[in-house]
């Protein structure tokens, strides 16, 4: 491990079940069983990276694993909205197949053209 300072990005845990197939970017979704009863786990593996700051969206999904690995970390938490999903707009919390339904190849161009697409 280098003693270089740096920036380490997590995504974080697993959501819940119920949420998968869906388009859900800044919806604040929970996380999974499985996501909470990992976040320890992680946390101990990010301390080791000796964080001096701890940014997070503000998301549940994020903000839980951010304040354990702060936590363990002992170092300052932040929230920063930046750090947020992509907001979908028309299609927020619709299912992946309906969207591609509706909007066919437009949805590649979200991934391809990120900074202009709307």
């Amino acid at each position: 491990m280098s003693s270089e300072a740096g920036i380490t990005i997590v995504r974080h845990p697993e959501v819940t079940p119920d949420i998968k197939g869906t388009c859900y970017g800044v919806t604040d979704v929970e996380l999974s069983a499985d996501g909470l009863a990992s976040i320890p786990r992680i946390a101990a593996e990010l301390k080791d990276y000796r964080p001096s700051k701890v940014y997070h969206s503000g998301l549940t999904r994020a903000r839980l694993l951010a304040q354990e690995v702060a936590s363990v970390a002992g170092c300052e938490l932040a929230v920063d909205r930046r750090f947020c999903e992509i907001n979908f707009g028309a299609w927020e919390n619709r299912t992946w197949a309906s969207v591609f339904a509706e909007a066919g190849d437009d949805m590649a161009r979200i991934i391809h053209e990120p900074a202009t697409y709307a």
